[in-house]
């Protein structure tokens, strides 16, 4: 259970992380607009309260001690999450959107169609598509493989699963196709990335 809940943690971490260094990129290009970064917030302060409700449930009587700081984080997170403003062009494009990059991220271990975004999201799915691919800077497809690449690196990390139930999990035909996508994105094998985390951790392992 107290892994379970470390690795999904870890997994909404890292990728808010990578939205962020995507977005880092997009600012160099001069490609960053007030959508991206408006759905960039959206994302990263639901997947903050859902860490944070995470980091409380772990905690259990102690999280709502200052001195662990889950209570004031959980408060920061809300304010911004509540009442930050959008901008009112975007603003009911940037719902519809989130509804939908909510769908992805509660639906990663199933398949994912872009029909069943585009009804989550009320949209056709030629408007889905083109609204999607306009506001994230990459096509629906292509960004759920991403996430489910973000989820499988946690998973990796987290060393509870084997290369192949990982690749299952993330939705791939085949280890081999896991393996080619995870190369074309990160640079590294499924294994080399495993060897390397594990090299990074006191100890030299996983704690088995």
């Amino acid at each position: 259970m107290v892994e379970d809940l470390l690795a999904k943690m870890l997994a909404n971490v890292t990728a808010c992380q990578c939205l962020m260094v995507r977005l880092a990129q997009m600012d160099d290009e001069g490609k960053l607009g007030d959508q991206h970064a408006t759905l960039a917030q959206a994302f990263c302060t639901a997947k903050s309260r859902e860490t944070l409700a995470w980091g409380r449930e772990l905690l259990r009587g102690n999280g709502i001690v200052a001195d662990c700081n889950v209570a004031r984080f959980f408060a920061d997170t809300e304010a911004l999450y509540s009442y930050a403003p959008e901008p009112t062009t975007h603003r009911i494009h940037d719902a519809r959107l989130r509804r939908a990059l909510d769908h992805i991220s509660a639906k990663l271990d199933e398949e994912i169609t872009l029909a069943q975004l585009a009804q989550v999201a009320g949209l056709s799915v030629f408007h889905f598509a083109h609204t999607f691919t306009r506001a994230m800077g990459v096509s629906p497809s292509r960004y759920v493989s991403r996430v489910r690449l973000e989820k499988a690196m946690a998973e990796i990390a987290a060393g509870k699963l084997s290369l192949a139930e990982i690749a299952f999990k993330a939705g791939f035909s085949s280890q081999a196709s896991f393996t080619r996508a995870f190369y074309r994105t990160t640079g590294l094998t499924p294994g080399e990335y495993r060897t390397h985390r594990v090299s990074d951790l006191p100890g030299g392992s996983f704690g088995r």
